[in-house]
């Protein structure tokens, strides 16, 4: 993750507020914090962060509330941090919305590295469904738009790869632009 790359916690408790500011702050994130439900809505509206870290015990509403209100208008990940520790409400939280779930206690490098993994897996999708609509455009010939319109997941990197070589090999895609889709595929985010 980048110095630029914003988190936003909605958390009712002052010290795991302050906590997670100093750990993420360290970390060369960009922090925002929200003790409250309603707020936490307002500043992901106003400023969309890259990341949301949300508890579930807020005293506004609860942080499932939060997470379905969210999911009608987001797709940012949302990591649940709860005390709560029962099947019943990890599955709540994934079945609304939540990308992962980590009770509390938690350790220092669980949530640094759950935050940035959340993030990676959002941007791999991003750029995929990006770069498919950039193809898209850009291209028109009907094989181009066969190949790049089936559905690939970010793992499959190579494959996408393969598929740019077979648009080489077609004349549908110059040798420059095969090499910077391909470098676009294979960098790694971060």
């Amino acid at each position: 993750m980048t110095q630029s790359t914003h988190i936003l916690v909605i958390d009712d408790e002052p010290q795991i507020l302050r906590a997670l500011k100093t750990i993420l702050t360290e970390r060369h994130f960009q922090v925002t914090t929200a003790s409250r439900g309603e707020e936490g809505l307002a500043l992901a509206a106003a400023q969309p962060p890259d990341v949301i870290i949300l508890d579930l015990s807020l005293p506004d509403m609860d942080g499932f509330q939060v997470c379905a209100r969210l999911r009608e208008w987001t797709s940012v990940p949302i990591i649940v941090l709860s005390v709560r520790d029962n099947e019943r409400d990890k599955v709540m939280a994934l079945d609304k919305g939540a990308d992962d779930y980590l009770t509390k206690p938690f350790k220092t490098q669980e949530i640094i590295i759950l935050a940035e993994r959340v993030w990676r897996r959002a941007q791999l999708i991003a750029d995929n469904r990006e770069l498919r609509k950039v193809l898209r455009d850009t291209y028109r010939d009907p094989e181009l738009v066969r190949l790049i319109s089936a559905d690939a997941a970010p793992e499959a990197t190579m494959s996408w790869v393969a598929r740019l070589d077979r648009l080489l090999a077609l004349n549908v895609l110059a040798p420059e632009e095969k090499i910077l889709l391909t470098e676009r595929l294979i960098k790694p985010n971060g």
